[in-house]
């Protein structure tokens, strides 16, 4: 729940005198004539002055002067977020609706402020389609005119990489974005959201079988994957490696999303062709092909695979990930090998030939780490401390 309060006059020091006398914290941002009410850790009301904007280029951040509430209304994106409610004890409760809100709220229709809005800023053109998916509203026809002379002048092209990083996250983040990427395609305005090369068609597929995927077989993993970097690397892996690097660095994206996106985008094509291989394939392969997935790729990855892949990356999530070898490095240390870059090729080796059954049991596997480190040098012939 989102709790705005706008003051005609001075919000900041509004905001202060409110904190003082309810004894609650405020957080005061100058820069921007701002603060936040601090009730608890739950409950945050944000307040400001009316204010009206204006914007020196498409898609630019507005600057700002303290106006009217009127002005400040008009400022909003659509009619049916600028409305507000009298606080004051001779209007207690009034609806202040200057533009008709209500009557599109009821509509179900969004509808710009003015002409000029999706010039002034074009991020309310994809704020627009996420409300109508969101909502099951329908922007006027009159909105859909500007929203699509908009888009043909380029202006989505003016905003700031990280603007956009912004609305795709809102984007993601709705119950079924794959609509929203719908939408967005049939206006022509998704390209902005996605790498080179990746078409709204792929990635509205991509995001789809994504969301089903995170939903159906996320508990199949030791920790549930990060929902979001599932599907930033459903889109991204739809992309060549070099231009899903591009779309991460232009859109300035965390690690912790970009990191999925980019090894997907990197492996996959070798990967899929691998999978897509029906002859027949050993666990050790199995393992070093997906291994260097994260949780988040790998879910992306399944998600979208066909049937026969699928299968595989099943047997890999469920079984070949779960095989924990017989011996570590402190067998090593026993038989006289001194710990060093070594171990972890001689173990991965071991853990091979466990998964592939060439040995079995605790005493097979030690006799075999024996071989293996005789053979690479790490214990001279021999050797015998186990």
């Amino acid at each position: 729940l989102d709790i705005d309060l706008v003051v005609e006059g001075d919000g900041i020091a509004f905001a202060e005198k409110a904190a003082e006398e309810l004894g609650i914290r405020v957080k005061v941002h100058r820069r921007f004539g701002t603060a936040v009410l601090v009730f608890s850790k739950d409950l945050h009301v944000d307040v400001a002055s009316s204010r009206s904007e204006y914007y020196t280029k498409p898609g630019a951040l507005p600057t700002v002067e303290r106006s009217s509430l009127r002005q400040d209304l008009f400022r909003r994106d659509f009619t049916i977020n600028a409305m507000a409610a009298c606080l004051d004890p001779g209007c207690y409760g009034r609806l202040m609706d200057p533009f008709g809100g209500l009557g599109d709220l009821k509509r179900r229709t969004v509808r710009a402020m003015h002409a000029l809005s999706f010039i002034e800023d074009p991020t309310r053109i994809l704020r627009a389609a996420r409300f109508e998916e969101r909502y099951g509203f329908s922007m006027d026809a009159h909105t859909r005119q500007l929203a699509g002379r908009a888009i043909t002048m380029g202006v989505l092209d003016e905003v700031s990489g990280a603007r956009v990083r912004d609305e795709l996250y809102d984007i993601l983040a709705e119950k079924d974005p794959a609509l929203v990427f719908a939408r967005l395609g049939q206006l022509g305005a998704a390209e902005v959201l996605l790498p080179h090369g990746v078409s709204p068609d792929a990635a509205h597929h991509a995001v789809s079988s994504a969301q089903s995927a995170f939903t159906s077989e996320s508990s199949r993993f030791s920790r549930t994957p990060a929902r979001r970097a599932v599907l930033v690397a459903a889109i991204g892996g739809l992309a060549t490696a070099v231009d899903c690097d591009r779309w991460i660095t232009h859109l300035r994206m965390a690690k912790e999303h970009a990191d999925a996106a980019r090894v997907l985008a990197m492996r996959g094509a070798v990967i899929r062709r691998t999978l897509a291989d029906r002859r027949g394939m050993r666990d050790s392969r199995l393992r070093h092909l997906l291994f260097a997935l994260t949780d988040e790729a790998l879910l992306a990855l399944w998600a979208t695979s066909d049937h026969g892949m699928r299968v595989r990356i099943d047997h890999y999530i469920d079984d070949v990930i779960r095989v924990v070898p017989a011996v570590s490095g402190a067998d090593l240390i026993a038989l006289g090998a001194t710990p060093g870059e070594g171990f972890s090729a001689i173990l991965a080796r071991a853990l091979d030939d466990r998964l592939d059954g060439r040995v079995v049991g605790r005493e097979a596997e030690l006799a075999n780490l024996r071989r293996l480190a005789v053979r690479v040098g790490l214990i001279p012939s021999g050797k015998d401390s186990v």
